[in-house]
């Protein structure tokens, strides 16, 4: 099941950032860096971003999330761009179609013009995930010394930009 994340519920914020921390020490350790910021997330950075919260449900335990922001980006209407913050699974749910099932979520919800998501580029599971719901790699830009994020886009198959 997915459903809307409660950010002011502290039991539901801390299975967040726990799913979180697993998820993105996996890919610390795919793209040999540390220091990802959502690493050092804690509950109020999460409660007092701008993102919208919707987390993949087994029974009652959190095992997937996605976030993301509305934005105005370059060619779409306000509110028809979408930028995906994060996106997460349990190790032990890895390639089992949750993070595909928690992007169509959102675009059915949201139904954007354009959908951006960044990932790293030593991330080959997650720019495979991308590339096979139809993001298109963008550029590559390097963040920190040696570390470079692939930046991906999306058109929405019903519009044109």
């Amino acid at each position: 099941m997915i459903r809307k994340l409660n950010v002011n519920d502290d039991k539901e914020l801390r299975s967040l950032l726990e799913l979180q921390r697993l998820s993105y020490q996996v890919e610390a350790e795919l793209i040999g860096y540390a220091d990802l910021p959502p690493l050092k997330d804690n509950l109020d950075t999460l409660r007092s971003s701008n993102e919208h919260f919707y987390g993949y449900f087994i029974a009652e335990t959190l095992i997937g999330a996605i976030s993301y922001e509305l934005k105005r980006i370059s060619g779409v209407r306000p509110g028809k761009g979408l930028d995906i913050c994060r996106l997460v699974v349990h190790p032990e749910f890895f390639r089992r179609g949750i993070g595909g099932n928690l992007l169509r979520k959102i675009e059915e919800l949201e139904d954007p013009e354009l959908i951006t998501v960044a990932t790293g580029t030593m991330n080959k599971p997650a720019k495979e995930l991308y590339r096979r719901l139809g993001f298109v790699a963008q550029e590559e830009l390097e963040v920190a010394l040696g570390i470079l994020i692939t930046c991906f886009q999306k058109v929405s198959k019903n519009k044109k930009l």
